[in-house]
């Protein structure tokens, strides 16, 4: 993967619209975990918001979404980046300076440098780490959130195995995760 940001830059970023340079694969999971994260009664949105959902629920699911193409589905992602979304329960407990929903999606579901996974960690206690993160994958919430349970003991399992990347732990133990989190896919080898 490119580098286009420096990790800090990356780190502490609010806008997202700098941090969208992504694949497809990608592109599609950060919108499909947005619009997710709009059913949640503690979302401060407005009628654009709405708009942007419609627009997406209708690329995903109308016949426009059967012709979608990259720089459609990127200019769709990018609108919905220049309209930031706050979570009321993130902002109360875990925000600094609102940061917009968006960003704290796009860390989940992207790095955008190089993290290193030790082959031994795939194979330590007979492929308890792969079975750990295909657990944690498939366990979705009902707002299209992944349970953090599943990750706290994934950290757990990855630090028995050998694993000292603060990035990669402290990634599995933060309180946000959902479908196409970084690590996930990188232990999976999804893109």
């Amino acid at each position: 993967m490119k580098l286009w940001m420096k990790k800090n830059c990356w780190d502490e970023s609010k806008d997202a619209l700098d941090m969208i340079l992504i694949s497809e694969r990608k592109l599609r999971l950060f919108a499909t975990a947005c619009s997710n994260y709009l059913t949640s009664p503690k979302i401060i949105i407005t009628k654009e918001h709405l708009n942007w959902v419609s627009s997406w629920n209708k690329c995903v699911y109308g016949k426009e979404g059967e012709n979608i193409k990259n720089n459609n589905l990127y200019e769709l992602v990018a609108r919905w980046c220049s309209m930031p979304f706050y979570s009321q329960e993130l902002y109360d407990d875990k925000l600094e300076n609102g940061v917009p929903v968006q960003c704290h999606l796009l860390r989940d579901i992207v790095i955008p440098f190089p993290q290193s996974f030790h082959s031994s960690w795939f194979t330590w206690n007979d492929g308890t780490i792969p079975r750990l993160a295909q657990t944690a994958y498939d366990d979705k919430l009902g707002n299209g959130q992944l349970d953090n349970s599943r990750f706290a003991v994934l950290a757990d399992a990855l630090e028995d195995a050998g694993c000292e990347d603060s990035r990669i732990l402290n990634h599995c133990r933060q309180e946000f995760h959902v479908r196409g989190c970084w690590v996930l896919d990188m232990l999976l080898g999804k893109e």
